[in-house]
């Protein structure tokens, strides 16, 4: 059992600027020089709150094979005092010393970013308010349950298959009832309710090689489903329902020095995942308005690329009676792929342009460790 008590503290500010006031009010020909206001803040907010968690745990072998984990997690956030009570549930079954199975159950609960809840509506007769910041947490039931096989004595192979029911998801009680389900960020400047409902499904497959004969290897592979539900009870794709993930890190050492007391490591880092998604924008429409006209109704349909990335490490480790020390390069994004982000309007092109993601990252690092 135990406490965990955090405290978040926020000084934001978002806001909508017109260039058109902007320009207009920085002419000094213009009579109102300096006085007309530009600027319609959403945000402006210096506050702070604290959050509460406790935990009880409890273990309890049945038999000698099969043991029960179970608990529960309070939750409280105090910007509005609302809570939530979670139970959670594990059982695990060791078959015999190569095979086991195991099934989880359980509520998780999160806030949202401090901005959404913190944001700011004007109303006809000037008042402000802050339409959310009575939101509810949002949150997930999970269902899980793998099988591990026990290969080696240094190999695994685990098989999982997971269901995460979404609820309590502010969105958009009007259309086109979008979800904050998708935000990249924090901050939603319309009214939001929590009726929101989603889910993510899908089956994972990981065989990890632990360090032995001075090499590791770890392979990763996952296929989901990630959808949301709007007002009227249509399943769209989330911004986040790329198919499926890839990854494989594999790693060796080499014992050098007189003695074979220090190390060479390599190690490469491979990354294979469907891209993200988007919404659709009518072309001609953004075109003839100056800027990017998005079609709300349809959720994500448009979709990125797939996003591929290699990384490689290379690092000499010296170790002295009293003291290590280490020196390492990475090479992140190692073949300087352009992988995509998405589509913005260009206002000086007065069309629309790809953004990609990050290039060739080189980093060195150097520590001491005495």
């Amino acid at each position: 059992m135990g406490l965990i008590y955090g405290k978040t503290y926020n000084d934001s500010y978002i806001g909508w600027s017109s260039d058109t006031l902007r320009r207009w009010n920085s002419d000094p020909l213009n009579p109102d020089y300096g006085n007309i206001v530009y600027e319609h803040a959403y945000v402006d907010a210096n506050e702070n709150a604290g959050t509460l968690q406790a935990y009880l745990n409890w273990k309890y072998k049945i038999t000698k094979s099969v043991t029960l984990n179970s608990g529960v997690h309070f939750m409280q956030f105090y910007l509005n005092n609302n809570y939530s009570i979670e139970p959670r549930l594990g059982i695990h079954w060791q078959i015999n010393s190569k095979h086991a199975l195991s099934a989880g159950y359980g509520i998780h609960s999160r806030k949202e970013s401090m901005t959404l809840y913190v944001g700011k509506l004007t109303l006809h007769d000037g008042d402000e308010i802050q339409a959310n910041i009575d939101l509810e947490l949002t949150k997930a039931k999970h269902y899980v349950a793998g099988y591990n096989y026990q290969i080696t004595k240094n190999m695994l192979l685990k098989t999982e298959v997971y269901y995460q029911e979404l609820y309590d998801i502010p969105a958009y009680p009007f259309p086109p009832y979008y979800s904050s389900i998708n935000f990249d960020y924090g901050f939603e400047g319309n009214v939001l309710t929590n009726y929101g409902t989603g889910y993510n499904k899908g089956i994972e497959l990981t065989l990890e090689k632990f360090f032995s004969n001075s090499y590791q290897f770890l392979l990763t592979s996952t296929l989901y489903d990630s959808k949301f539900k709007n007002k009227l009870g249509e399943e769209l794709h989330t911004k986040y329902d790329g198919t499926y993930a890839i990854n494989a890190l594999i790693g060796k050492e080499f014992n050098v020095g007189k003695k074979k007391q220090n190390l060479i490591g390599l190690s490469t880092r491979m990354i294979l995942m469907g891209g993200m998604r988007s919404l659709p924008y009518d072309e001609q429409a953004s075109i003839d308005n100056g800027y990017m006209v998005v079609i709300l109704d349809n959720g994500f349909t448009e979709k990125a690329s797939d996003y591929f990335r290699i990384d490689l490490k290379l690092s000499y480790t010296k170790n002295k009676p009293k003291y290590t020390s280490e020196i390492s390069i990475d090479l992140i994004n190692l073949t300087n792929r352009q992988n995509e982000l998405e589509v913005e309007w260009d206002n000086s092109l007065r069309n629309f342009k790809t953004i990609y993601q990050n290039s060739l990252i080189p980093l060195i690092n150097y520590r001491i460790q005495f």
